[in-house]
């Protein structure tokens, strides 16, 4: 069970801190559930109910997880799917899961189908571009908590780090 002042990583909303534990009563149903407080965007709250607290949040990755993920990053990808409703689907379903790795697949994924097409004046929809962004957001504010950087230095840590290797 988590307890009130621990850091989490929440699915949707990234780094957060339990604030409070709470009795609630949501949709006629009475539960406990923890207040969550955005780390990196103060105005974003969340409640989770404790009884599957487990499927939503969890303790996010420490440093070395964080430098070995990075290190592991040009063999992460995912696999492209050409039916744009189906890849928004199916990229939205690994986004909501949260897993470091699969974020980094589909980032990558992405990337590349955006250079691809870049090559013949183009570039990936705004759907595919949004979910590009969303699971950068998630993943970086994971990585520049567990490496003590901001968000905003994700990026260049990222192509440090590969660079050395």
């Amino acid at each position: 069970m988590f307890k009130i002042q621990d850091i989490v990583m929440h699915n949707q909303l990234g780094i957060c801190r339990i604030i409070d534990i709470l009795s609630m009563e949501v949709s006629g149903k009475k539960g406990k559930y923890y207040r969550l407080q955005s780390l990196y965007e103060s105005g974003n709250k969340a409640y989770v109910p404790v009884k599957s607290a487990e499927e939503i949040i969890r303790y996010p990755m420490d440093n070395a997880a964080a430098t070995d993920l990075i290190k592991r990053f040009p063999k992460l990808s995912a696999n492209w799917i050409e039916e744009s409703r189906n890849r928004k689907e199916s990229y939205a379903q690994i986004i909501s899961e949260g897993n470091p790795e699969a974020l980094v697949g589909i980032i990558r994924t992405l990337y590349e189908k955006d250079q691809e097409k870049r090559q013949s004046g183009k570039r990936i929809s705004e759907v595919d571009i949004a979910q590009q962004k969303r699971a950068e957001k998630i993943l970086h504010q994971e990585l520049a908590y567990a490496l003590n950087i901001e968000p905003d230095a994700v990026k260049d840590t990222i192509k440090a780090t590969l660079n050395k290797n």
